[in-house]
């Protein structure tokens, strides 16, 4: 005899006995209902199903942020959409790169980290709007290693560099954030010119800003221009900020002995 056979037996002797109680009435209406031991089990495995699902959904959106000492699930590579992103980042790294190489020698192992390390913050900031603390440290890191055996000097300049340009990015975003009440400039962008400077120096980073702020409000005017919006909130509208300065870095570090 199974449970819900069991438990109808019960509701019928119930019905006929008045003194077996509200116990019988409860037993029977677990087995007529579904509720009871199955039930739970069920209900449980799709909490832990649910669990799971929001565990990768997660994972997938905190790649390569470093939150708790952490980084993201790696399973967001199955992804078609970031793919397509990360090829398409390679194919104009590469392609400057190539370029450059094809008259003047580039450093193959600088120019793969630095590549890496552009391509990594790019993507993330693409998504999420903000740049990866372990991203940007690295990038300040590898910067000064690979100056550190060199002139005493090469390596003060540049470091004072990067503080100047990360100095003057965190007092632009305080004046605009009391100007318009809201921020232009995220600190990630603040960390990030730190390690730009490093890289490419005071007269290069000062060219990718210039650059990437050309490129920036170049691309906001297409994109209002094509999907035919008004260009009246064009002062308010963000943007990604951090993938053309890591374009515009890589351009000027490949082609910096020419500028």
């Amino acid at each position: 005899m199974n449970d819900k056979t069991k438990y109808l037996s019960i509701f019928n002797v119930s019905r006929n006995n008045r003194s077996f109680g509200r116990l019988g009435l409860q037993m029977a209406h677990a087995a007529l209902t579904g509720d009871g031991k199955h039930r739970r089990q069920d209900k449980k495995r799709r909490e832990n199903n649910n669990n799971r699902k929001a565990a990768l959904t997660l994972g997938r959106r905190r790649l390569f942020l470093w939150r708790g000492h952490s980084i993201g699930a790696l399973m967001v590579w199955l992804s078609s959409q970031w793919a397509a992103l990360f090829a398409l980042h390679i194919t104009f790294y590469v392609g400057f790169a190539v370029f450059r190489n094809s008259y003047v020698a580039v450093p193959i192992f600088e120019a793969v980290v630095l590549c890496l390390l552009l391509v990594w913050i790019s993507m993330v900031d693409l998504d999420r709007f903000e740049i990866p603390d372990l991203a940007a440290g690295l990038l300040a890191a590898s910067g000064i290693a690979f100056i550190w055996g060199s002139d005493p000097t090469i390596l003060i300049r540049q470091m004072l560099a990067g503080i100047i340009w990360s100095g003057l990015f965190w007092a632009v975003g305080i004046a605009y954030l009391r100007w318009r009440g809201w921020h232009g400039l995220g600190f990630g962008d603040v960390k990030l010119m730190f390690g730009i400077a490093v890289w490419v120096g005071f007269t290069g980073a000062t060219i990718v800003v210039f650059a990437a702020a050309m490129a920036g409000i170049v691309s906001i005017i297409a994109l209002k221009w094509k999907n035919s919006q008004s260009f009246d909130d064009l002062g308010t509208t963000g943007v990604a900020f951090g993938p053309y300065l890591c374009l515009s870095t890589w351009v000027v570090w490949l082609f910096r002995g020419s500028m």
